[in-house]
Order: C-alpha cells, then sequence, then structure tokens
C-alpha cells in the first residue's frame, strides 16, 4: 500500500503539473530539426512533474479558484462536441493498431523479433514513433501528462513497456477488424490522480478534464503507431498545414472569444506556444460525416448547435443517431459522446454462425469486419495489398452465375472452413485474375492460408475433395443476401441475377464444377 507521505509527494507534483508551475528553463527544442533534443527535453519535463520529491499535498482543480478560467473558457456543449469528435478519431486509430498487431503478434513473431533488436534500435525506432505520435495527436503537451511515454521504458520489460502497452489494447478488443466497439482509455497511478474531480464537481470542468484525458490517450495511441509504423519500415507523412475553419461567427462570439483571450493572457498558467502550431495542421475544411475536404463556403452547420459541419443533408442524416445524443447536450455523460455500436459492425448481412469444430482465425474475423462495412455491400471480397493493413482492394465476381456459386462456398468455407469451398473459392478467382495487376494470385492465396490456417499449392489442390454443387435453397439465400446488401446502401435491385432453381439446373446442365 502506498504510505500517506508518498502520496502526499505524488500529489504535489500532479499539482504544479497541473498549472504549469514547473516551466521549464529553457524553450522546447523544435522536434522537427532536433528530435534527441526535443525528446530529452520532454522525458526531463515528466521526470520533474512525476518524481521530483516535494512536501505539499496537491488540490484538485476545482479547488483552485486561479485555474477557473482554464476549464470555464469553452461552453459544455463545446466541450461535448469536442469529446465526441476525440473518441471518434481516437477509436479509428485504436482499431488501425489493433490490426496490424495482430496481424504482427500472430502471424509474424513481432515479440520475439522485437526482443531481438539491439537498445539501440529499439531507441531509434521508439523516438521515431514519439516523434510521430507527436506529429499526429492533436497536442503536443500532452506528452506530459504520459510518463509511460519515455524511450527507456517503451524498450524496457516492465508494465508499460511498447509490448505491453500493444498487448493490453489488443487484448481490450482482439477482433483486429480495425473497428473497436467503445474507446479503450490508457490508465496510469498519477494521471489518475491529476485528472480527478470530486464527485459533485460541475459538469463542465468533468468535461474538460475528461478530454484532457482523452488528449493523453490521443498521444499514447499515436505513438504506438507511430512505434509499429517505423518499425515496418513505412513512410511518414507530415501532416499538410491547413486553416482552422472557426465555428466563430456573430458578433457576440467573436467579443465573447476576444475577452476570453484577454483574460488567458492574464493568467499565470504556463503554455508552450507551439502546440498551437502543431494543432492548426490537424484542422481542415471538412464535413464531420464523411470527413472529405471541402471548400468552406460548401458546409453547412447544425441550426441547432451550430457546432458541427455538414457538406450534405445525407452526411448529416446518417450522422444524426449519434449527433443527436449531444447536440445541445448541458450535462456530461461519456457514454452519450461514444460512436453508436451500429457504426462498429461485425457481421455483414448473411454472415453464417460458426460451427461448434471451427473457431475462426483473426485474419477471417477481420475479413468478415471489412465486408461488414458500407462500403462493402457490394463487393464479394476484400484482400490485403498495402503495407498498413488498412486499405484493401475489394472485388466483385464478374459472372452473375459464378458469384452466386462464390458466395455459397464463401458461406460453406466461413461457417465450417471447408478446404472444398476454400479451394473452389480460389479457382474462381485464380481465372478472374489473370489480367489483374493490383490483386494477384500470390495475393489470393497468402490470405486465404492465414485466414482459414491451411495451405494452397498446385497438389492441394489436385488431391482435394470436389465442391459440392450449390443447391437451389443456398442459391435462393445468397441471392437474397446480396439484394438486401445493395438495399442497405441505396444500391438498384439486381435483377439480372437468375433464381436458385434456374440457377442450380444450369450448374447441373454445364457440369461446371
Amino acid at each position: 500500500m502506498m504510505s500517506g507521505n508518498h502520496l502526499d509527494q505524488i500529489l504535489a507534483a500532479i499539482d504544479r503539473l497541473q498549472l504549469g508551475k514547473s516551466k521549464p528553463n529553457k524553450k522546447r527544442p523544435n522536434k522537427h530539426n532536433d528530435r534527441s533534443a526535443w525528446n530529452d527535453h520532454f522525458e526531463h519535463e515528466i521526470n520533474q512533474n512525476y518524481r521530483k520529491v516535494v512536501g505539499k499535498r496537491a488540490r484538485m482543480l476545482e479547488e483552485r479558484p486561479d485555474a477557473e478560467f482554464a476549464w470555464k473558457a469553452r461552453d459544455i456543449t463545446y466541450l461535448n462536441q469536442q469529446i465526441a469528435l476525440s473518441t471518434k478519431e481516437i477509436m479509428a486509430v485504436e482499431g488501425q493498431i489493433i490490426a496490424i498487431g495482430v496481424e504482427k503478434m500472430i502471424y509474424e513473431d513481432f515479440e520475439a523479433k522485437w526482443d531481438k533488436l539491439d537498445v539501440e534500435r529499439k531507441r531509434e525506432i521508439v523516438l521515431e514513433g514519439l516523434y510521430r505520435g507527436a506529429c499526429e495527436a492533436p497536442r503536443d503537451n500532452s506528452r506530459v501528462s504520459c510518463p509511460e511515454m519515455t524511450i527507456d521504458g517503451l524498450i524496457g520489460h516492465g508494465e508499460y513497456s511498447f509490448i505491453n502497452l500493444l498487448k493490453r489494447l489488443i487484448e481490450h478488443d482482439p477482433a483486429g477488424d480495425y473497428c473497436v466497439g467503445n474507446i479503450f482509455i490508457f490508465r496510469h497511478p498519477y494521471t489518475d490522480i491529476q485528472f480527478r474531480h470530486s464527485e459533485g464537481a460541475p459538469d463542465q470542468l468533468k468535461a474538460f478534464l475528461y478530454q484532457g484525458i482523452l488528449y493523453r490517450n490521443w498521444y499514447i495511441v499515436a505513438t504506438l503507431k507511430g512505434i509499429l509504423n517505423a518499425y515496418r519500415g513505412e513512410p511518414f507523412k507530415p501532416v499538410t498545414p491547413s486553416v482552422f475553419f472557426s465555428s466563430v461567427h456573430t458578433d457576440e462570439e467573436k467579443k465573447a472569444l476576444q475577452e476570453g483571450r484577454k483574460e488567458f493572457k492574464n493568467q499565470k498558467l504556463y503554455v508552450d506556444r507551439s502546440q498551437f502550431k502543431e494543432e492548426a495542421p490537424a484542422k481542415v475544411h471538412a464535413c464531420y460525416t464523411c470527413q472529405t475536404p471541402k471548400d468552406p463556403k460548401s458546409l453547412k452547420r447544425c441550426s441547432r448547435c451550430r457546432l458541427v459541419w455538414y457538406c450534405s443533408s445525407e452526411c448529416q442524416s446518417l450522422d444524426w443517431r449519434n449527433h443527436k445524443k449531444y447536440c445541445g447536450l448541458r450535462k456530461f455523460d461519456p457514454e452519450l459522446l461514444s460512436p453508436s455500436p451500429e457504426d462498429c459492425p461485425r457481421e455483414f448481412i448473411g454472415c453464417p454462425n460458426p460451427t461448434p469444430a471451427f473457431v475462426r482465425s483473426f485474419a477471417l474475423r477481420r475479413q468478415i469486419g471489412w465486408l461488414s462495412e458500407s462500403d462493402s455491400q457490394t463487393q464479394d471480397y476484400h484482400f490485403n495489398v498495402h503495407a498498413d493493413y488498412h486499405r484493401t482492394r475489394s472485388l466483385i465476381i464478374f459472372n452473375p452465375l459464378l458469384r452466386l456459386s462464390f458466395l455459397v462456398a464463401r458461406r460453406r468455407a466461413m461457417a465450417s472452413g471447408s478446404i472444398p469451398a476454400i479451394h473452389f473459392m480460389f479457382k474462381i478467382l485464380e481465372a478472374q485474375l489473370r489480367d489483374e495487376t493490383s490483386i494477384t494470385v500470390d495475393h489470393v492465396r497468402r490470405q486465404f492460408e492465414l485466414e482459414y490456417g491451411i495451405s494452397i499449392t498446385p497438389n492441394t489442390l489436385r488431391a482435394a475433395e470436389p465442391f459440392t454443387p450449390p443447391t437451389a435453397q443456398e442459391l435462393d439465400e445468397e441471392r437474397s443476401y446480396l439484394l438486401q446488401r445493395h438495399a442497405s446502401v441505396g444500391k438498384s435491385p439486381i435483377e439480372h441475377i437468375p433464381s436458385g432453381e434456374f440457377t442450380a439446373k444450369l450448374i447441373e446442365l454445364l457440369h461446371i464444377f
């Protein structure tokens, strides 16, 4: 158990962090020009704030009148909207990390390979990851609230090592399909104290502190992603600066903002001005739903809260099931600010249940996740052809007769791991991809082997049991599912696909199986 004296020391260190009294002795180095000096400066700040022994007990932020401006500067509805947006974006990054991590951990023995790296190589990769995290996360300063984010800690074997942090995130949602059901928040005893508040604290303060937790979490997940990509040799693409699209338009709003800035200048709160330069590139003129960059004049904002911008009524309608929960909300409830479960489908329309004896692999579960995405309802399969494991190439079987047969085989394979069904799918794709360059037969072979845990060679194909032709009932079911998937995204019915009975007779007549 932690002693009272030790707790006082920690609380006092946190107190200094909260109001920025531990101002560095020198200007923070530019991370773009000298990453090592930048990192050393940050690690000194972290050490100073969390480790130095001081003798007074810290107070919560709500107990300090001189800190009120920090959390009263923004309206609760604005804070709620920012939290909802941050939650959505952090979950997207977490989904990417989990998918890449699962691929590396399960199929490429990543942990053993990482352990074999020499210390200097690890330090080099982690420093690069810390830099990338600082460039991608919205606030450079958030790293001060991340005592886990030091090079020695990340390359070590302790609770907060890179490998253990990655495992913790994967264990939260191990599907590896780029879609997490709920946000994962990294916890640390020091920061639990930093962001604490009483049960009766104002909702505005609770929202302000929770936003700080999210910014801290964002830096951690962005750094984990940066380390993974640096290890894989993935080139880093700097963010292109763009102008912040201000939500301040009325004279009253402008006056309030000017008064707030004037009051801010008189505060003793230390703020590294470089963070504003890092925040600006992250803000673009874009639709809140599709996130497509747009001309600011073409965007329309929600008439109720006036905080969210859309490029079309369709995008506004798609976002409404989430936005309506916190549009104009005057209280703080993180549950209401998280995306709806419907935004993270785990199964596509017509996805079969696995048989008791068949355990789906991570790769197969990820394939199912890809096929569940709204933009995949007209596609038949996805293949990894990019290094980041996030972008895929999808395809459609062109021949209507073969398409229904392929979908029946897909259903059998996903339900039981049927070897004849897998081989049948492979043969259809092999024939279709003869003139294709972006997806090769080797891509198909590797992915099927990962998804179903089998080896596909000319010998296994020759020795495979024949594929049992689809029944009329199976074909009719797949035709119905296909029509439902098209209808779910507003696509026209597929009238040219024949009925199951006709298709079954044609298959029997042509003996194509």
